[in-house]
Parts: C-alpha cells; structure tokens; sequence
C-alpha cells in the first residue's frame, strides 16, 4: 500500500486483498450513493457488472472516502496462431 498526502486528502493504493472493513465500508457508501437505484447494493466482488478489481486507488479526507478507481489485471491475445 503506498499513499500520497496534500491538503488533507490521502490518495492510498490497495490491493483488493488488503481492503479493510473501514476501506469496504466507506467505499459501500461513496458507490451507494450514486449507484443504489439504478445499480442496486454494492458487491465489491462483482462490482456493477463489471470484474472485480485487483488494485484500489482510495481518495480520502479525514477517514471518509471520497473517490475511487480501481482495475483488473486481464491477458488479452491478439492475432492468433499462423498456419
């Protein structure tokens, strides 16, 4: 985890393994708040249709988590093999 500090906002990398309670709760309530009646609950492990994520970057003021974005690592292959 690796964090970053300026004017009272910390901007923290984490790993989605390494999530905290605290972490899983206000990111609940940051989500919930904009996506609940369209999206429904959020579920942290099938985020909105979309793959869970493997790396977090949690924005945050005080303890209150007050920005988002994550990603999944994926292998794609492009091309196939020649004959």
């Amino acid at each position: 985890m690796t964090a970053n500090r300026s004017a009272g906002l910390a901007i923290e990398t984490v790993p989605h393994a390494l999530l905290t309670a605290r972490d899983l709760d206000g990111l609940r309530a940051l989500f919930d708040a904009e996506y609940l009646a369209d999206f429904g609950a959020w579920d942290p492990e099938l985020p909105y249709g979309y793959a869970p994520h493997d790396v977090h970057i949690v924005a945050r003021v005080g303890s209150e988590v007050v920005g988002h974005v994550g990603w999944q690592r994926r292998v794609i292959g492009v091309g196939g093999p020649t004959s």
